[in-house]
């Protein structure tokens, strides 16, 4: 009896320690589950998802500024945009290009620990959480998320491939592009660009976003059309000038500049030397009208308007080539041709582009003024009209004619043979008696009459002597101060004084003046009272 009623009492312990048993195995798997469920709520990276899915999920691991750890495919991503370890704020800009605003979700002291955004095409979602001091940043695959698996390998490696294809091709171009933000900040570029604003920068190198080289934002002002080019000025170096070109991304810019400092120098030099030109121009007292290829003016001076009498008002207006011509015609600045068709015809072949020879012409205008009028097409088509007042000359000159009509009438009037050398031994005046004497011509020859060949001349029609020597003796030397005088015998029987004496200038004058033949002397008686004296008349 004992044995059985002991059975009967231990039994129903058994059970209560098997049911506590299996209750506690129960609790301690349902909190094995739970733990697990919430460790893999928190870390994706610590899941037990499927490798195929986990190798597309991109892992960050940032303390403070700087990127303490990264998975696979965040490392490769680093590598790829040259992200340094210190780059957290790099990291950020390039994440805000394919999630929008980081910044307003990133954990912070006083804020959620947690934070997400989404792909603007739904399919990546960027999730944040604060780890103690740290933050997690990790990229998913959305699609993936709901269907492990279906990740295309293929398609991942060509992706990569292209993007690092893009990325090199971005890299040789040999300027500048960058993608900017409304408010100036970059949100992309290139390495030109990098260099570029590490020449002028004191930010460190490496520095996110970069620092702006080309001052381009809102404000500025572009050309109306698209892919407008402006030219801009580099805050680096002041003397570096580029040419940008403009596309619009939504609201971003994407700019490109290429190098124009050369363009910009020739340009600056090209102006500095019209600025010359004109300067030099306007203190002319040569009136100039330049007409383009296309016979419009395109440059006048000052002292056109003076001697033209044309107001600026019309040189402004650009008249064409006649229209010009007309005006100076209506203001009786030309002299009126006895058949103007006839020369406007003239002038038409002269302003032809087939006319090489320069074209000169005095205009003898009324109330005694000249101008002097001097053509000249040029190689491109152009055509340069000088107008010069030589109403001063040409009166100088008809003074100076009339004074020497004068002295070659007194000359002239003279009896004695006169002609004068100038220091290069050319006979530049006589008289009628020097030609007579001589039997020349020298103000009708065709050649001119030299010192050697007057010498000449008065040997050939003197009888041979020792003057005739000398006098070639002293015409042979130089520097010569004091004259000579000798007497010379025709060969008619005349004879002459010969007269060279210098000039200044080194000029020589020679005369020539016939000796007076007096008649023999004869003797007359004279009757006187006191005495005859024999008288010698003559």
């Amino acid at each position: 009896m004992d044995g059985p009623l002991l059975i009967r009492e231990v039994l129903p312990l058994s059970f209560l320690w098997l049911q506590v048993a299996i209750a506690a195995l129960a609790a301690g798997t349902m909190l094995i589950y739970v733990t697990h469920g919430v460790r893999t709520r928190r870390d994706p990276l610590e899941s037990t998802v499927p490798l195929s899915l986990q190798s597309t999920q991109t892992s960050f691991l940032l303390d403070g500024e700087r990127i303490v750890d990264a998975t696979e495919e965040a490392r490769l991503m680093l590598a790829r945009n040259r992200i340094p370890q210190s780059g957290r704020a790099e990291l950020a800009a390039l994440l805000t290009r394919s999630f929008g605003d980081l910044e307003s979700v990133w954990p912070r002291d006083d804020g959620p620990a947690n934070g997400a955004l989404l792909s603007p095409d739904g399919t990546r979602c960027l999730s944040l959480r604060r780890e103690g001091q740290m933050i997690r940043v990790t990229i998913s695959d959305c699609e993936l998320l709901a269907r492990p698996g279906e990740r295309d390998p293929c398609q991942h490696s060509a992706e990569t491939e292209e993007l690092d294809h893009l990325r090199l091709v971005t890299d040789r171009i040999p300027f500048p592009v960058w993608r900017q933000r409304p408010d100036g900040v970059i949100t992309w570029c290139n390495k030109a660009y990098l260099d570029l604003a590490s020449q002028g920068s004191d930010a460190p190198v490496g520095t996110w976003p970069p620092p702006m080289v080309l001052s381009v934002d809102a404000q500025t002002r572009w050309p109306e059309h698209e892919d407008g080019r402006l030219r801009l000025q580099s805050s680096c170096k002041p003397d570096q000038w580029y040419d940008c070109h403009l596309s619009r991304i939504g609201e971003d810019m994407l700019i490109s500049a290429s190098d124009a400092s050369g363009i910009v120098e020739a340009e600056t030099s090209r102006s500095d030397v019209v600025q010359t030109l004109s300067k030099t121009f306007a203190t002319l007292t040569i009136g100039l009208a330049v007409f383009s290829p296309d016979r419009r003016l395109a440059l006048f001076n000052p002292a056109l308007t003076d001697l033209t009498t044309l107001p600026v008002t019309l040189l402004l207006e650009r008249p064409d080539f006649f229209s010009f011509i007309d005006a100076l015609r209506s203001r009786k600045k030309m002299p009126e041709p006895k058949d103007y068709k006839t020369w406007r015809a003239q002038i038409a072949r002269f302003d032809s582009s087939d006319a090489g020879a320069p074209y000169s012409e005095a205009w003898h205008l009324p109330f005694g003024q000249t101008l002097k009028i001097t053509g000249q097409p040029q190689p491109n088509g152009a055509l340069a009209l000088l107008f010069e007042d030589i109403t001063a000359e040409i009166s100088m000159t008809r003074n100076l004619r009339a004074e020497l009509e004068t002295a070659q009438t007194v000359f002239n009037a003279l009896d004695d043979a006169l002609a004068v050398f100038d220091a290069g031994g050319t006979l530049t005046m006589s008289n009628d008696a020097y030609d007579i004497l001589w039997k020349v011509e020298t103000r009708h020859g065709v050649l001119a009459q030299t010192i050697g060949n007057a010498a000449e001349r008065w040997r050939n029609l003197s009888v041979p002597c020792e003057t005739l020597n000398a006098l070639q003796a002293y015409l042979a030397e130089s520097g010569k101060t004091d004259g000579w005088e000798g007497e010379l015998r025709l060969r008619d029987g005349r004879s002459l004084i010969c007269r060279l004496a210098p000039m200044p200038g080194g000029a020589l004058r020679a005369m020539f003046t016939p000796m007076i033949q007096h008649p023999a002397p004869r003797l007359t008686p004279v009757h006187d009272t006191a005495e005859e004296e024999l008288r010698v008349e003559g």
